[in-house]
């Protein structure tokens, strides 16, 4: 159960004024009429940053001998593993009132992977010259499966200083949210026919805007309500694709080895292919 976790505190604080900058930030202070006061000035002059991390990575089950005749099976909770992080950065400065930045990442991986039994139906022909035929062999199942999916969001709000404006066009939001997907089959369908396929993927997670939300909701937990309504619906429609990619490579080892007088020759074949899909940005 691996864990890590972080909490950091930054503080810079001038020696003059960032504001009257002839003027030494300390008899600033001293010149304030109440704590009150003092307080606000020493926090707009300050460069502040606030960071709080932690995160889980590889949690899985470790593999043991124990139980049945220890092969793997497709279903064991040992092919699984997951990991979620999470990050939140503060920040103000005198220009920015309030830089707040939240990152979220999680994951789930799944891998299974069997040794490779080659069936050999006609391995008990004696003949020399039915060599050919005698090595005629094929695996029925792939060799290795994986999959791995990552969810992946940062949302970021930042408020500026003596903007004189209404607050909702004083706050500038940041976000993303995106889902990755990835695909890998590795097969040897016989010890001279090999076929590897690999795919990746990426879907975005639409939010709502969140001018339209402060506009339509004055409660901040119905605009939370709604927010993570949308999120849920986009995740079970797969979200939005935007990138798509697989590759494809086949390889083959005529068997012409097993000719009587062809040992010395060998002749491989492959092939190797590949698509991918980019969505064009929205209007």
């Amino acid at each position: 159960l691996p864990f890590y976790a972080q909490r950091s505190n930054t503080t810079s604080t001038p020696e003059f004024d960032p504001y009257d900058l002839d003027i030494r930030l300390k008899d600033k202070l001293n010149a304030a009429e109440s704590s009150m006061e003092r307080d606000s000035l020493r926090e707009q002059a300050q460069d502040i940053t606030n960071i709080t991390t932690y995160n889980f990575t590889n949690v899985r089950k470790e593999r043991t001998d124990g139980g049945g005749d220890g092969a793997p099976k497709p279903w064991d909770i040992e092919n699984f593993s997951a990991s979620y992080g999470y990050t939140r950065t503060e920040r103000s400065d005198p220009l920015i009132q309030s830089d707040r930045r939240e990152e979220y990442t999680g994951g789930v991986d799944y891998s299974y992977s069997r040794p490779t039994n080659y069936i050999q139906p006609l391995k008990g022909l004696k003949p020399k010259s039915l060599r050919l035929l005698k090595e005629f062999n094929f695996n029925p199942l792939p060799n290795s499966f994986s999959v791995s999916t990552v969810l992946d969001r940062q949302f970021s709000t930042t408020s500026y200083r003596f903007a004189g404006v209404d607050p909702i066009f004083n706050t500038f939001f940041n976000k993303r949210f995106m889902w990755n997907r990835t695909y890998d089959l590795n097969w040897d369908i016989t010890r001279s026919l090999k076929f590897n396929f690999n795919a990746y993927s990426d879907s975005a997670i639409d939010e709502p805007d969140e001018i339209d939300l402060l506009e339509r909701f004055e409660n901040p937990d119905q605009r939370q309500q709604f927010r993570r309504d949308s999120i849920w619906n986009n995740i079970r429609d797969l979200g939005r694709p935007k990138l798509y990619n697989h590759n494809i490579s086949l390889s083959y080892t005529l068997p012409i080895r097993y000719l009587p007088y062809m040992d010395w020759v060998q002749v491989r074949a492959q092939y190797q292919g590949g698509y991918a899909w980019n969505a064009a940005a929205l209007p």
